[in-house]
């Protein structure tokens, strides 16, 4: 339940009340301190726009299906742990460590890693 704002009394139905500019809920007694304020109801006008345009769909790029033995290599090769690798991405650690056993990770992701490593992991659409 509601309290009082003012004397902390437990109240079923406060009333707002503006005292030294701030509105505060108080009780019937505490109410006569200050001056009442009314509650305004804002009436909310939906407006109608145009209909959206239809989003073409948007295949996902397919990405190689060895991309975890080709960026557990790159890191090998550079000689790299795979939490350095997660530090220098701004990563999870275990993200890096799922990518590399299979798991796909998001599209921005393997950008990340495409980048780092300086290799490609999508499949070229011909």
């Amino acid at each position: 339940m509601p309290e009082c704002e003012i004397c902390g009394r437990v109240i079923d139905r406060p009333k707002k009340i503006l005292l030294e500019g701030v509105v505060l809920n108080a009780c019937n007694n505490c109410s006569r301190l200050g001056k009442p304020v009314k509650s305004r109801r804002r009436k909310v006008k939906i407006k109608r726009s145009a209909p959206l345009p239809k989003i073409e769909e948007v295949k996902p790029k397919e990405l190689v299906s060895d991309f975890s033995k080709i960026i557990r290599e790159k890191r090998e090769t550079m000689k790299l742990m795979q939490k350095d690798v997660a530090l220098k991405l701004n990563l999870p650690l275990s993200l890096v460590k799922r990518s590399e056993s299979g798991f796909r990770p998001e599209d921005s992701v393997i950008r990340k890693f495409e980048r780092f490593y300086g290799i490609s992991l999508f499949e070229d659409e011909e």
